[in-house]
């Protein structure tokens, strides 16, 4: 396999994994209806870019949403 598409299929991986978290282990509301686009892990696997999209009425509070499970959102991806 390589490298390039290694990457691959680690972002899609974390794509997932963060949807399922958001999906089934944080239950604020505001985060209910967060579709996770995307998401970029570094070479080193230090960091992980998500990209989400929301509803544009409600898009403060899904951000605020989105901060406050955050750190939830860290401990269960590892």
């Amino acid at each position: 396999m390589s490298r390039e598409s290694f990457g691959r299929k680690s972002d899609e991986q974390a794509r997932e994994a963060v949807a399922s978290i958001l999906a089934i282990d944080v239950s604020d509301p505001r985060v209910a209806l967060v579709t996770v686009t995307g998401a970029k892990v570094s070479p080193d696997r230090s960091y992980l870019d998500v990209y989400v999209s929301a509803d544009p009425g409600r898009y403060d509070d899904t951000l605020a949403g989105l901060e406050s499970a955050k750190g939830r959102v860290r401990t269960l991806v590892g």
